[in-house]
């Protein structure tokens, strides 16, 4: 009867260790990520582009995400800015972006085909005129995601790939989800889905970014 009690006292123990352990944890700072946090703010990085070097400077200011692309051989700078508040894009101080048309939803839209749920869906509307550079369509679209910088964005796409929307169309459409995917007795891990559809029609993507 002795060693009938502890082995049970044992079990308990275990039983109660698992419920401590496995204790939801909710996507709430995940979910508003891609609408107020810049995780880059106070970062910076060099990109090479056909020989020219290119300095991302990322940070936030008055609630907008910034990013001032400096081209290093000339010492020219163009200015992205985006007020995730109000959806709003800048290049230059010029509006350049609508606001999404799919809003954040705090809770589970569906299932991925590889099983991640899908916590949230949005729509970004960037366009741009005549003559942008490459470096700085990679900083708008980074702009829009907020977790991704102008290097990510080039190193998805390719900087061909940039030099061709840049050239060929005047606006474009990033598209981003976030994923959850839970298991037994281990954290949620999550990730970030996103695409990019230029005017012209091309989709490219999709890219995945976990966090």
């Amino acid at each position: 009867m002795k060693k009938f009690k502890k082995i049970l006292a044992t079990i308990l123990a275990v039983i109660f260790c698992f419920n401590v352990s496995i204790t939801p944890t909710y996507a709430a700072d995940f979910t508003s990520s891609t609408t107020s946090d810049f995780p880059l703010a106070g970062t910076s990085e060099i990109v090479t582009i056909d020989g020219t070097n290119y300095k991302y400077d990322y940070y936030m200011e008055n609630g907008l995400r910034k990013i001032d692309v400096t081209n290093i051989n000339t010492n020219t700078v163009e200015k992205v800015a985006y007020d995730p508040a109000t959806s709003t894009m800048y290049l230059n101080g010029s509006i350049v972006s609508a606001k999404p048309e799919l809003p954040i939803a705090p809770y589970s839209i569906g299932t991925t085909a590889d099983g991640w749920e899908i916590l949230s869906k949005e729509t970004h509307k960037i366009s741009w005129g005549e003559g942008i550079s490459a470096a700085a369509l990679a900083a708008m679209i980074g702009a829009a995601l907020g977790f991704v910088g102008g290097a990510g964005v080039i190193g998805a796409i390719g900087m061909a790939g940039l030099s061709v929307i840049a050239a060929g169309s005047v606006g474009g459409t990033v598209y981003v989800e976030l994923h959850m995917y839970t298991a037994p007795f281990v954290q949620p891990q999550y990730r970030y889905m996103w695409t990019f559809t230029p005017s012209t029609g091309e989709v490219y993507g999709p890219y995945y970014t976990h966090v």
